[in-house]
């Protein structure tokens, strides 16, 4: 097992997120406060790296005690792999998105394997977030391909002609989250140097 660290290991001084707009979005959670500040400062962290290198990073948090795990990043703009603790339920993942998309696939679909998982955040480099949660243990299973096979359909619909692809991931997401009894939300966090908290 890895070992878990306190936030001062890695995170450090980095742009300002608008801090009450992300804990906001986190409010459905309940989170303990020692772990919404981790968590807030896991989405300062991803988003600074992110700018720095144009690749996903991603930090995985104990959703109960708010300890987080050394940060990883697979050196790619699309994709990062989800440190997953097998001993720790309720765990949370947040990770960038340099091109400022949705959730991608296999977002969703580490999501969906990670059944002890409590949430998965996609910070986008303009400051939009997305976050996934569940409420309850997950009573359907959808393969990558069935994935895959969704998001073509999605796409190649004939309402979806005037759609941008972005707007397509978003619907394809919502769609899955929806088909799964997830819970999903976005908001404008903003990601740049700000005065209020």
């Amino acid at each position: 097992m890895i070992e878990s660290v306190g936030i001062g290991g890695f995170f450090g001084t980095a742009n300002r997120l608008k801090k009450n707009k992300l804990k906001k979005l986190y409010s459905p959670l309940n989170l303990k406060p020692t772990v919404l500040e981790t968590v807030v400062k896991a989405h300062e962290y991803v988003v600074r790296k992110g700018i720095e290198t144009q690749h996903e990073h991603c930090v995985t948090i104990c959703g109960q005690s708010g300890e987080a795990y050394p940060p990883r990043t697979d050196g790619q703009p699309n994709e990062v792999g989800w440190f997953l603790p097998p001993d720790r339920k309720g765990y949370i993942g947040v990770h960038n998105h340099p091109n400022n998309t949705p959730f991608s696939v296999r977002d969703l679909q580490a999501f969906m394997l990670a059944k002890d998982a409590k949430c998965l955040a996609a910070q986008a480099h303009s400051g939009v977030v997305y976050i996934l949660w569940r409420e309850k243990p997950d009573t359907r299973e959808m393969s990558l391909v069935e994935l895959h096979n969704i998001k073509d359909r999605i796409r190649e619909h004939p309402k979806m002609e005037t759609k941008c692809e972005y707007e397509k991931s978003e619907i394809f997401a919502n769609y899955i989250a929806n088909y799964m009894g997830w819970k999903i939300e976005k908001g404008e966090v903003r990601n740049e140097q700000c005065n209020d908290d």
